[in-house]
């Protein structure tokens, strides 16, 4: 059986890109003034992979960020840029 959820109306969204070394990394921040939580996708995905959970938290008083890690969605990294690891990305970020 299949059951059907309502979906609640997700607060305003800034979208951006962060400049890290040989790359932008996007994200999506959902504001608030709450504790930011920042979500980080698995290998294959991207940001979108928790658009589900945003309601739960921004509901809750959380500031939701989430981005896409180097190579997936939108950020892209520079071939010829120097290397970063996902921490490198994640520190810059923050």
């Amino acid at each position: 059986m299949w059951l059907a959820f309502a979906q609640s109306p997700l607060p305003a969204v800034h979208e951006g890109f962060v400049d890290v070394p040989g790359a932008k990394v996007f994200y999506r921040d959902y504001g608030g003034g709450g504790v930011p939580i920042v979500f980080l996708h698995a290998y294959t995905g991207t940001a979108d992979a928790w658009e589900y959970q945003i309601p739960a938290f921004t509901g809750a008083g959380y500031r939701f960020v989430a981005y896409d890690r180097r190579g997936f969605g939108r950020t892209a990294g520079d071939a010829n840029g120097p290397a970063s690891t996902s921490p490198d990305d994640l520190l810059k970020l923050v």
